[in-house]
């Protein structure tokens, strides 16, 4: 009976190898108890570290538990994490089952990429994040009861002089904050000025473009109740714009100038447009996207069309068109597309297909003939001007009949 117990506690594994179906297991190294926890399908090694046996309790007795019991032994000393595909994730120092004192965490390339202090099992003290492979610092500040708290200093690259930088209270953003963006192609730049509140945006702000001009000016509302059901679980749905808001070209000039409802942070109101020449071109009316009709200006101040937009900035579904700033036509559309075109800096229309009852104009704003369009093409019974006087004239999808 003794020889079967012998082979009952014998280990037929090390401390190092996996134990596919394990969940923990613990191993004597000397007289110390070293546990070891796996993924259980895989048999890979999670973390592993000593821990603290009962008075009276040896470590091949402890060998002999059963898993359960194996789980609720405490931590006590040096533990080690590993990634599920190997290389060690974090290391630190347990007292009485709870992390304390400095833990050091690393990439899965085996670099070092953080340095967080613990106490009483919460991260408390100094956090400093670090760019892989090097001691310059990515993001540092302090923590307190496992949440970020007072000043913190972030940056984008490590030989980058742009830091953001402003305070947190219990893991929120909370009051002035500057903050660094990255362009499209890869510099630095200081892209936000603003406030926060519960990590909402909340008061005046400032955006900016790459090379330092502005690119948006407004004011934001927090919304905190939304906090509690954010659309999407997206928080950043919970800062709603209010108030007149400026958007700049990237040479500083105006470009879009309008108001934001406050109930809903969405557009509305009579919103305008400008070139980058700083010439008015275009200005209508929004329920967030435009809605109904906007007149378009050419850079010389003449009206070039009105389009009336329903839901979509840039899909109308009527046109009003213009030559040499008269109008010369009107009627709906069944589809077109219209779109600032920012490298030519102008207005781009396209796919314009002309469908329903149009009108058109002649020089001194008489109708000069009406009829229907089927997508672009004259079709069924017109009325045109002909040799001073209307005359009736039959057209099959564009041509006379």
């Amino acid at each position: 009976m003794l020889a079967l117990a012998g082979l009952v506690y014998c280990k037929t594994a090390s401390v190092d190898e996996k134990q596919p179906g394990k969940i923990a297991d613990i191993f004597c190294e000397g007289s110390q108890a070293i546990r070891v926890h796996y993924k259980k399908d895989t048999g890979d090694i999670v973390q592993k570290g000593p821990v603290s046996l009962p008075s009276g309790v040896s470590c091949s007795d402890a060998e002999g538990f059963d898993e359960k019991r194996m789980l609720q032994l405490a931590e006590e000393g040096h533990w080690v994490q590993f990634y599920s595909a190997g290389g060690k994730l974090g290391e630190g120092e347990y007292k009485a089952g709870k992390r304390e004192g400095m833990w050091t965490f690393y990439s899965q390339e085996g670099q070092m990429i953080r340095e967080v202090m613990y106490q009483n099992g919460l991260q408390n003290g100094q956090d400093t994040l670090y760019f892989p492979g090097t001691k310059d610092w990515r993001a540092r500040g302090q923590n307190s009861n496992g949440k970020k708290t007072g000043t913190w200093e972030e940056r984008l690259a490590a030989d980058s002089d742009c830091i953001s930088t402003g305070r947190y209270v219990e893991d929120d953003k909370q009051g002035q904050w500057t903050e660094c963006m990255k362009s499209q192609d890869g510099d630095i730049y200081k892209g936000f000025e603003g406030e926060y509140r519960k990590g909402l945006k909340d008061g005046p702000a400032a955006f900016y473009h790459p090379n330092g001009e502005p690119m948006a000016k407004g004011d934001y509302r927090a919304d905190l109740a939304c906090l509690q059901n954010p659309p999407d679980g997206d928080k950043t749905k919970c800062e709603k714009r209010i108030g007149t808001w400026k958007i700049y070209h990237e040479n500083g000039k105006l470009f879009t100038e309008g108001s934001y409802n406050p109930a809903t942070g969405k557009r509305n109101g009579t919103w305008t447009e400008y070139y980058e020449t700083g010439d008015k071109m275009a200005m209508g009316p929004r329920n967030h996207t435009r809605q109904g009709m906007w007149t378009f200006w050419d850079k010389s101040g003449n009206i070039v069309f009105q389009f009336r937009f329903e839901g979509n900035d840039f899909s109308p579904k009527y046109a009003v068109l213009y030559e040499n700033g008269r109008k010369s036509a009107e009627g709906p559309l069944s589809m077109g597309l219209v779109k600032y075109d920012q490298k030519e800096d102008r207005i781009h229309t396209s796919a314009i297909f002309k469908n329903g009852p149009w009108k058109l104009y002649g020089p001194g704003g008489q109708v000069v003939g009406e009829g229907n369009f089927v997508q672009n093409k004259k079709h069924g019974t017109w009325r045109e001007m002909e040799n001073g006087r209307m005359q009736t004239v039959e057209y099959q999808l564009g041509m006379k009949r």
